[in-house]
C-alpha cells in the first residue's frame, strides 16, 4: 500500500498508520469546547480547522484542506446545514442522520470519521454547557423574583 508524504518522513504503511492513530487519538481526547479555533460557532470553517488541529502534526496543511470536488454553493449549503444543527439541540437520532449526511460527503481526504466524532463531542459539550447556564438562570431569576 502506498504511503502518504507525511511531516513525519514515515516511509512503511503500518508505521504511518499507528502514528497516526496515537497522536489523533491524543488530540481528540483534549478537544473540548473551549477550543473555537477563532470561530464564533461550529461552522464549516471550524470542521477545516478541527481537522486541521487533528491532523496538523502528521500531514501538510494542503492536504487537509476540504476538498475541491465542491463548488461554493456546496459548501454554502453545508455551512448552512451546519447552522441549523447549532440552533437546536439534536435528539439522538437526530445526531445520526447529521452525523452520516456529513460523513456521506467525505469532505476531507482522509479522517473523515474522526474528524465527526470530534466535532459532535464538542456540540453536545457546547449544548449541555448551554443547558446548565440556562438553568442556573432561571434558578436566579426565580430566587431574585421570590426575595421581592
Amino acid at each position: 500500500m502506498e504511503v502518504q508524504k507525511n511531516q513525519l518522513g514515515i516511509t512503511n504503511f503500518e508505521t504511518l498508520e499507528e502514528a497516526e492513530r496515537k497522536i489523533v487519538s491524543d488530540k481528540q481526547q483534549k478537544i473540548n469546547s473551549s477550543m473555537t479555533f477563532g470561530e464564533n460557532w461550529l461552522n464549516l470553517r471550524y470542521l477545516e480547522k478541527l481537522h486541521c488541529y487533528l491532523f496538523g502534526d502528521i500531514y501538510e496543511k494542503e492536504d487537509l484542506k476540504i476538498r475541491t470536488v465542491y463548488e461554493r454553493e456546496d459548501l454554502e449549503k453545508i455551512n448552512a446545514f451546519l447552522f441549523q444543527i447549532n440552533q437546536k439541540e439534536l435528539t439522538e437520532q437526530e445526531e445520526k442522520v447529521a452525523f452520516q449526511k456529513l460523513w456521506d460527503l467525505q469532505l476531507f481526504k482522509d479522517g473523515n470519521t474522526r474528524t465527526l466524532i470530534s466535532y459532535f463531542k464538542v456540540y453536545k459539550e457546547k449544548k449541555e454547557k448551554s443547558k446548565m447556564m440556562n438553568e442556573k438562570s432561571n434558578e436566579n431569576l426565580l430566587k431574585n423574583w421570590k426575595e421581592k
